[in-house]
């Protein structure tokens, strides 16, 4: 069994762009999230895996081995057609069906002996095309739910999605309000698999908290709040986190309490805008990008205490990232983090309603306050984590689904 897994978007460089990194750099350097922990986690339960981007900026096909997993990447280039297409603002949406080289993947599928298909994103015009594909191929396509819940907009791509759904040979869901709400589109036997984004526990763990804060220069009384997230300020909610934030630090004033952000993306230029207009009390922004594993365990490790108040999610994971490095977590009740944290703090965690910063607030207060609380938590977190997203236990739910198909 060899599978090709293809993440959403026109061209790799949708995604790229915002953290500044090149298609090869993704290629040889990026490890983990939800792409290339799905082809580690293949690899661990006995299967092979590869990858397939599409880039604008390559006229030729490109074969790139990762020097430190193995994993390879198929680069393909960006049809002309869609070029065009993409600079006319009114057909922006049918210009994406046009994004894909199909020739040239069907190839690559086959010069890879690919047997199966898994793809991000049903959302995406992507998915429909990789179908027709997989269709002329005879191959299955198994498309995930990643977060993206856009539905084509006109009559007959919106007849195109209702093909390619009941054509895929099951889904994977870990949202259990996402599941159901697309049994209620496309109808209440849809296959549908409920598996976790992988964690890797080799390199997701706890480091010791004493010796990373003295790496950084930070202070062992100082409590600390993480949030390691792409900077979309709207779906991320960091507004929320901002806010409740300020509510913290103005009710505790003679506390050390440090807000870390790690991350970068699209808002990154407006948040730093905002910070200047009104500057946020302990804040620690990293706003790069990082591929190095071992630095952001250690910004993990130095921290007592995930949050991430995001509007929208599909199963997110920075959370389980912390929480298997041994931190409890704040999520906001969005669809993805209600499941992680299915039992509240039984599961390592708590729940507050999206947008509410005071709620959020509330929380964050209650467990930097409470050491004996917060640290047993963060043991369930750990444990709970890796005992549903361990890299071989995905590896194995994600292997025995494809035979099955």
């Amino acid at each position: 069994m060899k599978v090709a897994i293809l993440p959403w978007g026109n061209v790799i460089e949708d995604y790229l762009d915002g953290i500044g990194i090149s298609a090869e750099e993704f290629a040889t350097e990026m490890q983990g999230g939800w792409l290339f922990g799905y082809a580690d986690a293949l690899k661990a339960a006995g299967s092979d895996a590869c990858i397939i981007v599409v880039s604008r900026n390559t006229n030729i096909t490109q074969r790139i081995i990762n020097p430190n997993s193995g994993t390879v990447t198929i680069v393909l280039p960006s049809p002309d057609i869609y070029s065009l297409l993409n600079n006319v603002p009114k057909i922006k949406q049918i210009a994406a069906y046009t994004a894909l080289p199909k020739n040239t993947l069907a190839n690559a599928l086959q010069e890879e002996e690919c047997t199966h298909i898994i793809m991000q994103e049903y959302a995406d015009p992507r998915f429909d095309s990789v179908t027709s594909v997989a269709k002329r191929l005879n191959l299955p396509v198994i498309p995930t739910f990643q977060g993206g819940q856009t539905e084509p907009r006109f009559i007959f791509t919106q007849r195109i999605r209702q093909s390619s759904i009941h054509a895929a040979k099951g889904l994977i869901i870990a949202s259990s309000v996402e599941a159901e709400r697309m049994r209620s589109l496309y109808g209440s036997d849809l296959p549908i698999r409920t598996i976790c984004n992988p964690i890797d526990p080799t390199i997701w763990f706890t480091e010791d908290r004493k010796t990373c804060r003295e790496t950084l220069n930070l202070p062992e009384d100082a409590r600390i709040i993480i949030c390691h997230s792409r900077i979309d300020i709207q779906r991320k909610g960091i507004d929320v986190l901002f806010a409740a934030w300020r509510i913290v630090t103005k009710q505790y004033p003679e506390k050390d309490l440090r807000l870390h952000l790690v991350g970068d993306g699209p808002d990154a230029k407006k948040l730093r805008e905002e910070i200047k207009r009104a500057p946020v009390t302990g804040l620690r922004w990293m706003d790069s990008f990082t591929q190095d594993r071992a630095e952001m365990r250690r910004e993990l490790s130095v921290a007592d205490l995930h949050v991430q108040a995001s509007r929208h999610e599909g199963f997110s994971v920075a959370p389980m990232e912390a929480m298997a490095c041994g931190l409890p977590t704040i999520l906001s009740r969005a669809p993805g983090a209600a499941d992680l944290l299915e039992n509240e703090e039984a599961s390592g965690g708590l729940l507050v309603p999206v947008g509410d910063s005071r709620a959020l607030a509330n929380n964050i207060a209650t467990l930097l306050l409470d050491d004996e609380r917060r640290i047993a938590m963060g043991e369930v977190a750990k444990r709970h984590v890796l005992n549903i997203a361990a890299t071989e236990v995905v590896g194995k739910q994600l292997v025995d689904f494809l035979r099955s198909i």
